[in-house]
This record gives structure tokens, C-alpha cells and sequence, in this order.
């Protein structure tokens, strides 16, 4: 495995699941009680949207399983590796053989012509073979057999020992680096896409829990609005009671204040299974155990106002942001990743297409010795040498039809067009995105003051309604209809902030300015998730 690829394997667990904890902020911890506890500070009443998103970065389903994806594919790639790996080979033994030699030169073989020969043979081998990228093999050997013969002659044992250096140049299919180290570099492009493809999980996963975060605010917020609009009911009803006792009103009208404060009671009963379920899914999406999901706390932290300045600068200069997302986007840079593994495989599957055509070359020597000494099993080498040996085999092999190799080609030839055509309407979606990111900013903006205005409005005209309805200028019907009025447009402010803080960690997202490469090694701060960079200089930098 290359150098920067076991840094990579060895450096983002601990980055993501480690250097994204600091001091100032402890991860939620489930307890067998049920509770949700800080190491820093016990218990915890609230929960903060950067301690979920910490939660996240440790315990969701989704990143881990892409993490271990990505152990997978450096698992791959040190296999591809192995095929370049350096290959020891060793071999030994001993043998007994009988065999009838005739003596004489006549065919009418007779019992006197016959001679039973037995001969002892003990025999080694060892050598090394490398497989480089260019193609070339290279295989060194050393080998010794020590002949025993117990014939007529009672000759004395003869022990040769050979020296040999196999070269095999492939001349045609499987030469250079594009077609023998096919599968490596395709492995290598396979690691990469699964990073890229983790860093793409990280940051989908950050946004998923912004959003819930923000849900659960908005839910938890609309709450207190539906108890606040209940008390204002509430109060409502008892002025009727007195309104009706000093006969300023019918006591009919008591039925319509009686059932907008049963509405208001409904209305707060469902906002409060709404909390129930807010909590679940950012708990999900947390990554939270099951048994834990209930004690998760309310939110801590209320919806970030972006700077208009930023706003201004994002919507300017939308060209700069969605260059910016081409060159930073890990799901784009996966898909590159991934159309550069099948351009690696084409390589080799191109090599497959010509014929087999190696050039074999061999260079050694052969020494002997004649001694009864076992010990000639490693002396033999540089006896009685009568000169070097060497010879060249040219060999060829192909498939008439060769179908195999080019359905292998077809295939891969497709595969890699595939990709490519995935790549560019990935790119096209993420222009698209960040042009519909940028321009979301800007209107849930404008829709945020239009709401903030509409409250401010709606509550001076229902505490003119109450007065007027004291001082008998006003019916019930107007008081409780200026009443749902403010709390409908309370509601309204509500969900047009929860908007704005989802417009932001969209855009954020959008642009790669959420999680990108690079930022394995930083801090996930809230400054990141609660605001639109900045760019005031001419450069491009991210916060």
C-alpha cells in the first residue's frame, strides 16, 4: 500500500471519531439508567447542536458503516499489492529407483544380457521469482541433485549443482505498467472513491442532524406557542365569565371561548406528541440506541440569523461557489474516482486483445563434483565447471476467436462510459443545487422579517382587540379570531426561521463548505453550521 494510503486508513478513524472531540465539549454518553449524561458536567437539562453533532461523528449507523467500507477497499488494494510481492520457493526430497538396463547390441534379449541398476537421488531447490509492473518476471534459482548409482561399475556419487536466471519479456499482451498493474491501479482508485465516499457520508449525515436539530427546535418552540396561545384562551374565558356576570355580554358567547381554548388544548396535545417525534428522529439520525432515544433533551440553542453581508456575497457571486463545489464536493470527486477504476481495468482489458507473445531468457552454469562426502550437496557449486549455459525461448499463444477477452473489454468499455455519463449529471445536480441553495438563502431571509413583522403587528392588534372588548367596542368572535391570528403567525415565524437555519446548512452543504476534504483534520464548530462564509478576499477560503 502506498504511503499516503495507510496514512489515510490510519489517520481518519482517528481524526473523525477523535480530534473532532475537544475539551470544551463532552459527547453524549447513554447510562444504563436511561439518561443521556456529559463526562463534564452530569446530567444533562439541554442539549446543544454541536453535542449532537459530536454524537454523530461517533456513534451514527451510516459513517461508520462507510468507514468500514473503506477498510474494506485498503484490504482490496493490499491484495492488488501482493501480486508484486517477492516469492520464495523452495523444494526437496529424496529417491529410490530400480531399472533393467540390457548390455549388448542384439534385440533377442536374453536373462544373461540384463543388468538391474538402483540409484539413490537426493536433490534441492530454492529460488525467488518478482513479477515487476512493467511486465518483466525474473526468476533466479539454485538447485543441486546428488546422484548414488550401485551398478556393475560401482562408480562414486555424483553431485551437479546449477546456477540459473529466468528472464520472461512479454512482448506483447501484459507489457508496461497500464496493462500488468491494471488491477492495482484500479484498487487504488477504489480506496479513494470509498474515502471520498466517507467524507460525502460525513457531511451528509452533519446536515441530516443540523436539520433534525433545527426540527426539534421548531417543534419544541411551536410547543410553548400553543401553551402560551392555551393561557391566552385560558384568560380570555375567565374575562368572559366576568364580562357575562356583569352582563356586558351574553352568556352564549361563553361557548366561544370555551371552544377556542379546547382548540388551543388539542393544539398543544399534538404539538406535544410532534416533540415526541422530533426527538426520536434526531436521535435516529444521532445515532443514539434505541432504549436511549426518550432521554434525549431539549434543545439548547435557538435559530442562527445569518450575517446579510455573507447572504449578499453568496448570492453575488454564485459562479465563484459552485466552481468552488466542483473542485471540493467528495461525492464528485468519488464519481471521478470511479470513473478512473474502469479506465485503469480498460488497460488491462485492451492487453487481453493481443496475442500471448513472451520472450524467455536463461542464463546459468552447471558444476560437478565425484566424492562419497554428503557435504557436496552445498559444495558442488564452482566444480569442475565446463562453462556458462544460456538460451531464449519465444513463445506464442492466442485464441482464434478470443471472445473472452472482448466481452471483458465490452463490458469494461461500458462500465467506465456508465460512470463518466453519472459523473456529468452529477455535476450538473450540484450546479443546480447550489444555484437553488443560494437563492433559498436570500427568500427565507426576506421570509423570516416578513413573519418577524407580521408578529410584531398581529400582537399589538390583539392587545387593541382586548381593550376594546373590555371597553364594549369589540365581540368575541373579532377577539378570538386577532387571538388565532397571533398565534398563527407566531407559528409562521417559527417555521420561517427553522427554514432560514436549514437554508444555511443547505448551502453550506451545497458548496462543500459543510465537510470536505481537508477538513478531516478540523474542528466541526458552530460558526461552520449556523452561518454563510464569507469570502472577502480575492482568494477562495473556506472558514
Amino acid at each position: 500500500m502506498k504511503p499516503v494510503h495507510k496514512l489515510y486508513v490510519a489517520l481518519v478513524s482517528l481524526l473523525l471519531w477523535g480530534c473532532l472531540i475537544d475539551a470544551g465539549y463532552g459527547a453524549l454518553v447513554p447510562v444504563e439508567q436511561g439518561e443521556i449524561v456529559s463526562p463534564n458536567n452530569g446530567a444533562m437539562e439541554k442539549i446543544g447542536l454541536l453535542q449532537a453533532v459530536r454524537v454523530t461523528l461517533e456513534a451514527s449507523p451510516i459513517i461508520l458503516a462507510a468507514q468500514q467500507r473503506m477498510e474494506a477497499a485498503a484490504g482490496s488494494l493490499t491484495s492488488a499489492h501482493g501480486q508484486f510481492n517477492t516469492i520464495s520457493q523452495a523444494s526437496g526430497g529424496v529417491a529410490h529407483n530400480k531399472s533393467s538396463i540390457m548390455y549388448g547390441n542384439t534385440y533377442a534379449a536374453t536373462a544373461r544380457g540384463l543388468q538391474v541398476t538402483e540409484f539413490d537421488n537426493m536433490f534441492y531447490k530454492l529460488g525467488l521469482s518478482q513479477l515487476f509492473r512493467s511486465g518483466i518476471q525474473v526468476t533466479p534459482t539454485v538447485s543441486t541433485a546428488r546422484f548414488t548409482t550401485q551398478d556393475f561399475n560401482n562408480t562414486a556419487p555424483n553431485t551437479s549443482a546449477t546456477i540459473n536466471l529466468n528472464i520472461v519479456i512479454p512482448l506483447l499482451r501484459g507489457l508496461g505498467v497500464k496493462a500488468t498493474a491494471a488491477q492495482e491501479i484500479a484498487a487504488e482508485h477504489g480506496f479513494d472513491k470509498t474515502r471520498y465516499e466517507l467524507w460525502q457520508t460525513v457531511a451528509d449525515e452533519l446536515q441530516k442532524t443540523v436539520s433534525a436539530y433545527w426540527a426539534y427546535v421548531a417543534v419544541a418552540q411551536q410547543l410553548e406557542i400553543w401553551r402560551a396561545a392555551e393561557e391566552r384562551n385560558r384568560k380570555l374565558l375567565e374575562d368572559g365569565f366576568r364580562l357575562a356576570d356583569a352582563d356586558q355580554i351574553p352568556r352564549s358567547d361563553l361557548n366561544n371561548y370555551q371552544a377556542s381554548l379546547a382548540g388551543a388544548e388539542a393544539d398543544r396535545a399534538q404539538a406535544e406528541q410532534g416533540l415526541v417525534s422530533a426527538r426520536q428522529t434526531l436521535g435516529m439520525v444521532m445515532g443514539v440506541p434505541a432504549d436511549h432515544l426518550a432521554a434525549i433533551p431539549l434543545p439548547s440553542d435557538s435559530f442562527p440569523v445569518p450575517h446579510t453581508d455573507a447572504v449578499a456575497y453568496a448570492t453575488s457571486n454564485l459562479n465563484r461557489m459552485t466552481a468552488y463545489a466542483f473542485g471540493h464536493r467528495s461525492d464528485l470527486l468519488a464519481a471521478e474516482q470511479h470513473m478512473q477504476y474502469y479506465q485503469a481495468l480498460l488497460g488491462g482489458a485492451e492487453s487481453e486483445l493481443k496475442p500471448k507473445v513472451n520472450l524467455s531468457l536463461d542464463i546459468g552454469y552447471t558444476g560437478l563434483s565425484n566424492s562419497v562426502v554428503a557435504m557436496n550437496l552445498l559444495t558442488a557449486y564452482g566444480q569442475n565447471i565446463q562453462g556458462y549455459t544460456g538460451g531464449a525461448t519465444l513463445s506464442y499463444e492466442f485464441p482464434f476467436a478470443n471472445e473472452k477477452a472482448k466481452g471483458q473489454f465490452r463490458q469494461t468499455a461500458s462500465s467506465m462510459t456508465e460512470a463518466q455519463i453519472l459523473q456529468g449529471n452529477l455535476a450538473r445536480s450540484i450546479a443546480s443545487s447550489v444555484q437553488v441553495a443560494t437563492s433559498g438563502l436570500q427568500q427565507s431571509m426576506n421570509s423570516l422579517r416578513f413573519a418577524s413583522t407580521a408578529v410584531d403587528s398581529r400582537l399589538q392588534a390583539f392587545q387593541s382587540e382586548k381593550k376594546k372588548q373590555l371597553a364594549g367596542m369589540s365581540t368575541v368572535i373579532n377577539v378570538m379570531m386577532v387571538e388565532q391570528n397571533l398565534t398563527q403567525a407566531q407559528l409562521a415565524k417559527t417555521q420561517a426561521a427553522m427554514n432560514l437555519a436549514n437554508a444555511v446548512v443547505r448551502y453550506r452543504f451545497a458548496t462543500a463548505s459543510l465537510f470536505a476534504p481537508g477538513d478531516e483534520s478540523r474542528d466541526i464548530n458552530l460558526e461552520r453550521l449556523t452561518t454563510v462564509p464569507l469570502h472577502p478576499d480575492s482568494d477562495m477560503r473556506m472558514p
